[in-house]
């Protein structure tokens, strides 16, 4: 075979291998606190000693994305606005209790502590308290070369979070749209009644049969995304900010393999993750998650009760 075959032979180009490494930030507390009269969620360290702000992980499945999406359907719809202090006016102790709920099980989707933060991008540090431009600066560059600052503490507004689910739900309802997905049971009970109305005047999977088709997805096309070469794994890493930045990255793998899986999306009562079960009779998500393992944690749970 000569080079014109094989340059024009697509098929036998070598296709690479990447990893998708996100930054993940867990605190063993979090609680809703209020700076400048803005609502934000604040996990700490329980022992007061600094830690790691955030951990490099690569997360081999997509159950955060879905508990992000059930997380939009439940929390209150006044609470989406590009008007934060409206947004913020909006929440409600409901909001903040299946908020940290999720960043118990997840962490936290993003880190930022302006009241405007943008969500898809991370600014961090106890430095955001000092007024020093300085140490700021050096933050921000050792961010950058993916020094991993120490802290005792992290957190985010509510209201932004509320954005960034707006840009991730206006892409996801585009994707449903175009696949005709509205009435498939995994999708039709996350849909609100605002999305059925956005989703009433698409049209259902006419772009998908045009020649010309055409879909827009804002949010990945906007944040842009950043690889680099990993020498111990000789493989391309593809890095991801924080979880909602990691959505994105799903969003487009949604479009581009047009499935959604088979199964039922249902929540593990031993880790309370989300997860798609493959049988309607599946009740927990995989190991350690087991019906053995749940009861004697149940046990011991209840023993540790009766001895209080």
């Amino acid at each position: 075979m000569n080079y014109q075959d094989f340059c024009g032979n697509e098929s036998m180009l070598p296709t690479p291998y990447i990893r998708v490494v996100t930054k993940i930030s867990k605190w063993e507390k979090y609680e809703c606190i209020e700076i400048n009269g803005f609502k934000f969620i604040y996990g700490s360290s329980i022992k007061n000693t600094e830690s790691n702000l955030f951990e490099y992980k690569e997360i081999d499945n997509s159950s955060f994305f879905w508990a992000l999406m059930t997380l939009y359907s439940k929390l209150s719809p006044d609470i989406f606005t590009h008007t934060q202090s409206a947004g913020n006016a909006a929440i409600t102790d409901n909001d903040v209790k299946l908020i940290l709920h999720f960043c118990k099980v997840h962490g936290l989707p993003f880190w930022n502590k302006k009241l405007d933060a943008a969500p898809f991008t991370n600014i961090s540090n106890e430095e955001f308290f000092n007024d020093s431009s300085d140490k700021l600066d050096e933050m921000q560059k050792n961010i950058l070369r993916s020094v991993i600052p120490y802290s005792q503490f992290n957190l985010f507004p509510i209201s932004s979070l509320a954005v960034g689910l707006m840009s991730l739900r206006s892409d996801f309802l585009r994707i449903i749209s175009y696949y005709g997905w509205e009435n498939l049971i995994n999708i039709s009970l996350l849909l609100t009644p605002k999305d059925k109305k956005i989703l009433s005047k698409m049209e259902y999977g006419s772009l998908q049969s045009s020649k010309h088709a055409d879909i827009n997805l804002y949010t990945p096309s906007l944040i842009g995304f950043t690889t680099q070469w990993d020498n111990q794994t000789l493989s391309l890493r593809l890095n991801c900010e924080n979880l909602l930045h990691l959505s994105a990255y799903h969003l487009c793998l949604l479009m581009q393999s047009g499935t959604l899986g088979s199964g039922i999306i249902k929540t593990c009562p031993k880790c309370h993750k989300q997860f798609v079960a493959n049988r309607r009779n599946q009740t927990f998500c995989h190991n350690p998650c087991t019906p053995q393992s749940f009861h004697m944690q149940k046990k011991r749970n209840n023993n540790s009760t009766e001895r209080k």
